[in-house]
């Protein structure tokens, strides 16, 4: 086995138990996703996952992977255990994320879908960002530094580089650094509840 395939057998292994990690903090109530961020989520990573796969990044996208088919779980329990409280705006971004593929059917060339799912994705998490802000508690800053280092392992696995095949890996590691850190400093001026 090469060092990419190990890379991406561990990044495996990785998103399998921030996977199921999360899956049962949301069963358990500890954790309270927001629907729409999830179900975001999913679409955008189904889009990244395709779109990078179809550009050769191998081993590197096998974690993308795993993790998109865990998501559409988390969507089904996020209509039980998760917050609703959808926005007119998220639709757009949903519109957005589901026109982002036509470039790719267009041009025969995912990388341009990659990057605006890619940003789409950035923004669509604004429900989950200010969800959290107020409730600092609500998510576990564990998992979404897990994730980060998920992807940090996943990008030297990758077969091709190319904006197509990393450009959604270095995107989600800065925005799970971001997250948890506000997370870890709002936990900071609050008590848990």
């Amino acid at each position: 086995m090469e060092l990419k395939e190990i890379l991406g057998v561990i990044s495996v292994i990785i998103a399998l138990g921030i996977s199921l990690s999360y899956i049962y903090t949301i069963v358990r109530g500890k954790t309270r996703p927001h629907l729409y961020s999830v179900a975001m989520d999913a679409l955008i990573s189904t889009i990244v996952f395709a779109g990078a796969f179809t550009a050769g990044a191998g081993a590197g996208v096998w974690s993308l992977g795993v993790a998109t088919v865990l998501v559409y779980v988390m969507v089904i329990l996020c209509f039980k255990y998760g917050t609703k409280d959808v926005k007119p705006i998220d639709g757009i971004f949903a519109l957005a994320a589901l026109l982002s593929v036509i470039p790719w059917i267009l041009t025969k060339d995912p990388t341009l879908s990659v990057v605006l799912a890619s940003f789409i994705n950035l923004i669509s998490f604004i429900p989950a960002f200010r969800k959290t802000w107020n409730d600092p508690y609500s998510e576990p800053a564990t998992i979404w530094g897990a994730n980060a280092l998920k992807h940090m392992v996943s990008l030297p696995a990758t077969s091709v580089f190319s904006v197509a095949t990393v450009f959604y890996s270095v995107s989600v590691i800065l925005l799970n650094v971001v997250f948890v850190t506000m997370m870890l400093l709002r936990r900071g001026g609050k008590k848990t509840s």
